[in-house]
């Protein structure tokens, strides 16, 4: 019975802790520590290729991998005579229904897709939403890219990975660009460079790529090592966020060896 008592106390208590864990968890961004990756031009000056098991490539893709899959899910985009992109396909292994057959490529651009059938695009309609969103096809719910932060003259997402997580960049007057960060579509973007450890000779300039293990590459510049064009990067997390149900069988199984510490104790006193 005490062990029953003490279980149910730890219960409800954690009902209450696990939501303010929710919280901090939402609260807590990622640390990272930069890897450099080399000169710029080594990944034909653009953003390297992100693989889902953390390893990099060039767009000539020499390892020859499948770089649009994520999970189950594929991802192309339909080219017509002279380079004219068409239309995309994106499709669930064992289904052949195209997910994005209704997206209009005259005035939609998709930059990437996660493994649970998200896709992050540019709406490039004559409306006053021309930016960038998230689009769920399994819930059919379209979320605009919360923009409102940094006091930039523009932001861009351009990676996305399962857990909502975008990176891109932002314009400052001046013509500055400045990596970034958000945790989801609907939070302000932080910059990058805030959240590296031990980097302060980094100016993290472009973030292209993010894999569900929270990776990212990007470009920018090492003031210890100019490079014309720059300088690839790879941000590797080095504080995960605990799941609020970790935290809880954790706590249960420190409230049952107290039990049994408590019991051998008595007996020991008896």
């Amino acid at each position: 019975m005490e062990l029953l008592r003490m279980l149910v106390v730890v219960v409800v208590g954690l009902v209450g802790l696990i939501g303010q864990t929710t919280a901090w968890a939402g609260a807590m961004l990622p640390r990272y520590r930069v890897e450099d990756l080399g000169p710029a031009d080594k990944f034909l000056g653009t953003t390297p290729i992100l693989f889902p098991d953390g390893t990099v490539d060039n767009y000539t893709n020499p390892s020859n991998k499948e770089y649009w899959r994520r999970g189950d899910y594929t991802f192309s985009r339909v080219y017509q005579g002279g380079g004219n992109l068409i239309g995309y396909t994106f499709k669930k292994e064992g289904s052949d229904v195209n997910l994005m057959a209704n997206v209009d490529a005259s005035d939609t651009y998709v930059r990437n897709i996660n493994a649970i059938g998200q896709y992050l695009a540019y709406d490039g309609g004559n409306n006053s939403d021309s930016r960038d969103y998230v689009f769920d096809t399994g819930t059919g719910t379209k979320t605009y890219l919360e923009t409102t932060g940094l006091n930039s003259d523009l932001q861009k997402a351009i990676g996305i990975n399962s857990a909502g997580n975008l990176v891109g960049y932002a314009l400052f007057p001046g013509g500055i660009r400045e990596a970034t960060f958000y945790q989801s579509a609907t939070t302000e973007a932080i910059l990058l460079n805030t959240l590296v450890d031990g980097a302060s000779n980094w100016l993290l300039k472009t973030a292209g790529g993010i894999n569900d293990a929270g990776e990212i590459v990007g470009i920018g510049s090492d003031l210890n090592k100019p490079t014309h064009g720059g300088r690839a990067y790879k941000l590797v997390p080095i504080t995960p966020v605990p799941e609020p149900s970790s935290l809880l069988i954790g706590s249960l199984g420190i409230a049952a060896a107290t039990w049994k510490f408590r019991k051998r104790r008595n007996s020991i006193q008896n």
